[in-house]
């Protein structure tokens, strides 16, 4: 068994991998501790733990330091890298591209070979990544996530202030101050997605398919005039098709 995680910014995911097949997903909200390490030990031992990481470096120092403590093994970190599994990375530094966006990249690949994909990734901050039916990475685009433009809006202004509903509108304008911010955010994260979709449809010819992963990726799904599929942990995938490829 091959235990693969994926380090975010705010939540930690994690599966297993066995011959294979993925195993059920579990994840936990981090908060610059390892304290989800406490489930980690109901966990049979496993062979090899991968892991990627965009999180602060001493949460994945702990990690580490966990693992050989109790497993008496050495975590492999994944990296971004030039060219992997049949696709390009389109960055001029390859290592800049986050790991996280790299890693959804293989799983598209592997999920629509020989389709130009869009892969969207609403966490922390939207991310949005174009590759080609051949495998070439475009490029990508990046904004802050819905919880931080809310958070900025609140900082930098005096009268934008909410009720704090958590309730997600599915009009599409707002008749009170929650429904108007979430409102803008979802449609703005819509907008982007559509303009990178459109412009790989553009320069690679052939309609895109969309995959959404991320926290609130899902709000995505009825917003968007794509053909899209959400995928919550396709990071995940993209760090199994890595283990698979290094057994």
């Amino acid at each position: 068994m091959i235990l693969l995680c994926d380090l975010g910014n705010t939540r930690v995911r994690w599966a297993s991998l066995i011959g294979r097949e993925l195993g059920a997903h579990q994840e936990a909200y981090h908060q610059g501790a390892a304290d989800f390490l406490s489930d980690w030990h109901r966990i049979p031992p496993p062979a090899r733990v991968l892991l990627s990481s965009v999180a602060a470096p001493e949460l994945g120092e702990s990690i580490k330091r966990w693992v050989r403590a109790y497993w008496n093994l050495r975590v492999e970190p994944v990296e971004s890298s030039r060219e992997s599994l049949g696709v390009i990375n389109g960055y001029r530094t390859s290592g800049s591209l986050g790991v996280d966006r790299w890693l959804a990249l293989l799983a598209a690949r592997e999920l629509a070979p020989g389709i130009p994909v869009c892969v969207a990734d609403f966490g922390t901050a939207l991310t949005v990544d174009l590759l080609t039916a051949g495998g070439e990475h475009l490029g990508g685009a990046i904004l802050p996530g819905r919880h931080l433009v809310r958070d900025a809006l609140f900082v930098r202004t005096a009268g934008v202030r909410t009720s704090g509903s958590a309730a997600l509108p599915r009009v599409a304008v707002g008749r009170d101050t929650d429904e108007a911010i979430d409102v803008g955010i979802l449609e703005a994260a819509a907008g982007l997605i559509e303009r990178c979709a459109a412009h790989l449809a553009d320069t690679a010819g052939g309609e895109p398919v969309c995959y959404l992963t991320g926290g609130d990726g899902e709000l995505m799904l009825k917003r968007l005039h794509l053909a899209c599929e959400y995928r919550p942990h396709l990071v995940l995938e993209g760090l199994a098709r890595i283990a698979r490829a290094n057994s």
